[in-house]
């Protein structure tokens, strides 16, 4: 399981949705670009939903990818994709019922990922684009039709990111985002660069990123960039830098970025809350 993103279940307990592939990086070392399909897998994905903490209860969802789980009016919900290189759609996923519905936004390019979902006032939003303008987009939750909602500026940093030669950065959303304090959401971003390797693989850095809990939700602050925290099975592996936070869960005091690594594994961190204000000069 790989690119997971936790969430909390009507009953308080905490499922993760994870996409299952047999496409792995570090199952074959020797092969180009190391991917591979070991033990005779056919490369075929799902989304799946699993019980955190237990290996039963899975349920296979579909054939979607990256998946940001949220709450939108007590419904849990997440964004996901359906397709992958360069043709996906971006789809409204209920966790309840395990339906999912295209969204659909005018003038769309053919791959749409990374749709950053948040509540304001009973409506859906989704943060459609960073940087260097904070696009943000409304959508029905009925009819699944999205139109462009507020613009505004953003200027991100490059403080912590460890790349020559970039000067304006495309950055791509990550998490879902969580409540920061009563004037702030919080959501996790990232952007790569090509590291040269014979590997091929791309160097990943995140960062968290605020906003204002009102129109036109403007971005008023983001972390230094950083890597997350690498178990010490992988530390010396060529692609432990291949990471992508797909989950941010509020718990308490404490945020819960889940994310996979070198298309391998997954793995969560525990933040502070107070700490992620602090970083953000909150």
């Amino acid at each position: 399981m790989i690119n997971p993103s936790l969430y909390s279940t009507a009953d308080g307990s905490w499922r993760v949705l994870g996409r299952v592939t047999r496409s792995v990086r570090c199952g074959c070392p020797a092969e180009k670009n190391r991917w591979c399909y070991p033990k005779g897998g056919d490369g075929d994905d799902n989304l799946v939903s699993c019980p955190v903490g237990t290996g039963e209860g899975c349920v296979v969802i579909g054939p979607f990818t990256d998946p940001h789980a949220f709450q939108y009016n007590g419904h849990r919900l997440a964004f996901v994709n359906d397709g992958a290189w360069g043709v996906c759609k971006p789809m409204l996923l209920n966790l309840t019922s395990l339906e999912a519905r295209e969204l659909t936004l005018p003038g769309m390019d053919p791959c749409e990922k990374n749709w950053l979902p948040f509540e304001h006032e009973g409506v859906l939003y989704f943060s459609h684009w960073m940087h260097p303008t904070h696009k943000v987009i409304r959508c029905d939750a009925e009819s699944h039709v999205c139109e462009t909602a507020y613009e505004s500026s953003t200027n991100l940093s490059l403080d912590g990111f460890e790349a020559e030669g970039v000067e304006s950065p495309k950055v791509h959303g990550s998490s879902a985002f969580a409540e920061l304090d009563s004037n702030h959401l919080v959501a996790a971003a990232h952007l790569n660069a090509d590291k040269e390797h014979p590997a091929g693989n791309l160097r990943y850095w995140h960062t968290f990123v605020a906003i204002q809990r009102k129109p036109p939700f403007a971005v008023v602050a983001s972390t230094p960039w950083f890597q997350m925290p690498v178990p010490d099975h992988a530390r010396d592996a060529e692609w432990n830098e291949i990471q992508y936070a797909g989950g941010l869960l509020r718990d308490g005091e404490h945020f819960v970025l889940s994310y996979g690594l070198g298309d391998c594994f997954s793995e969560a961190v525990k933040v502070p809350v107070s700490e992620v204000a602090h970083a953000l000069g909150i």
